[in-house]
């Protein structure tokens, strides 16, 4: 990581996080794959190459790369992610749910079941919700003589 660090990360802006794996790559063709590395005094691309045959393949399946919380949504039936709140169905508020964090999305689950999905947020303090979400307690309170 070091190595990455001080020669890849260091000084690098970039106008997003998708822009991040174009330049790893460029950079890994360019720099870190065709040097010679201080250990093994080889092109880490002709030790990769020599190791291939030895590679088992990756899962059809890919990983789950989340990180997995386990929340209580609050009265006001949303569940806390870093400095957000994403909303629940009402009938969720004051349940222990859930929560998986990816880079791009949050998901909520209840008994393994998914019952919210978001756009996750980096900015702070926001309050997210899906205008389902509030719809049967609307429709409850509009019953209410």
């Amino acid at each position: 990581m070091g190595y990455v660090k001080k020669n890849f990360l260091a000084g690098l802006e970039l106008a997003d996080f998708s822009a991040l794996n174009p330049a790893a790559t460029l950079w890994l063709d360019t720099v870190a794959n065709v040097r010679l590395h201080e250990s093994t005094h080889q092109r880490p691309i002709e030790m990769f190459e020599q190791e291939r045959g030895a590679l088992k393949p990756l899962n059809p399946n890919g990983f789950d790369l989340a990180r997995i919380i386990t929340v209580r949504a609050n009265k006001q039936f949303r569940v806390a992610l870093e400095a957000n709140h994403y909303s629940v169905p009402a009938r969720y508020a004051g349940r222990s749910l859930l929560l998986k964090a990816y880079d791009d999305r949050v998901c909520v689950y209840a008994d393994n079941q998914l019952i919210a999905r978001h756009v996750r947020s980096m900015d702070r303090h926001q309050d997210i919700e899906d205008p389902q979400h509030p719809k049967a307690l609307l429709e409850a309170a509009q019953k209410c003589p």
